[in-house]
């Protein structure tokens, strides 16, 4: 059995795990550390966990996680922060990455599963609805949906395509909502009661301080899911990025400044 990582018996960590963020790569530390049976989602194998059936960003199965308490104690999902409210973890942890970076890395694998003749990133800006869930904004979104917000717009999504709104409810990091000024500060707050906040651009130091202060066993750096699409991007589309994404820019800012200070 592996040893469990963390330096208290029954300390529970939650993995908030934004897409397109390094955190697949992350995962691989969370097997290091933790034994299949204090994980959860539950696997198949120990590299299966994101492709689990749904189960990785599901509510549903969260919430049967948390009741099977006191097993599992590393908990992980696609999922936005208003689950810290299920879990209650002793930690939470979360990377973050550029958000022009990011949204072109989610569009990039967005073309490559696009078929035969994939569109171009900016063909797949302009139609692909993943625009909507997984690139404009998401990041802070992702800190700012609340529980209210997740049910109104379930129901919306009930009204005119029915059955969809319990998807909705269960897989809530592909909820739109449109990001204002109170919704930004909300992300803003939420964040700055994440334990651990890790940036891509210096993923070395969250882990430095998993195993400085939490007794982590740090074996190397994994990296996966690394997309092979090295071709340039128009910085006309960079551009439009920034400006359509213009609060993930200025969350991520806000997030540089939170990691600064703690470092310091």
């Amino acid at each position: 059995m592996t040893e469990r990582g963390g330096p208290r018996a029954g300390e529970t960590y939650f993995f908030l795990h934004l897409m397109k963020t390094g955190g697949t790569s992350f995962l691989e530390h969370i097997a290091d550390n933790f034994a299949p049976e204090d994980r959860w989602p539950p696997e198949d194998g120990p590299r299966d966990l994101e492709t689990a059936d749904g189960r990785y960003r599901s509510m549903r199965v969260l919430r049967e996680g948390v009741a099977r308490r006191p097993r599992p104690t590393m908990f992980a999902g696609h999922l936005p922060y208003l689950a810290v409210d299920i879990v209650r973890p002793d930690v939470t942890i979360a990377f973050l990455r550029e958000p022009v970076e990011r949204a072109i890395s989610a569009l990039k694998q967005i073309q490559g599963s696009d078929g035969p003749e994939p569109r171009s990133l900016e063909e797949l800006y302009e139609h692909h609805e993943g625009r909507w869930s997984l690139v404009q904004n998401y990041q802070v979104r992702q800190f700012a949906l609340t529980e209210e917000e997740l049910v109104e717009t379930a129901s919306q999504i009930d009204a005119f395509f029915p059955g969809r709104g319990a998807e909705a409810l269960d897989s809530p990091q592909f909820v739109h909502r449109d990001v204002d000024d109170e919704r930004l500060r909300r992300a803003i707050d939420n964040l700055g009661s994440v334990e651990l906040v890790g940036l891509q651009s210096s993923y070395g130091e969250l882990l430095e301080e998993l195993r400085t202060r939490h007794g982590w066993r740090i074996r190397s750096m994994h990296r996966r899911r690394i997309t092979s699409n090295a071709a340039p991007v128009p910085e006309a589309l960079r551009r439009r990025i920034a400006e359509d994404s213009a609060a993930d820019v200025e969350f991520y800012a806000a997030a540089e400044r939170l990691v600064a200070s703690r470092r310091r």
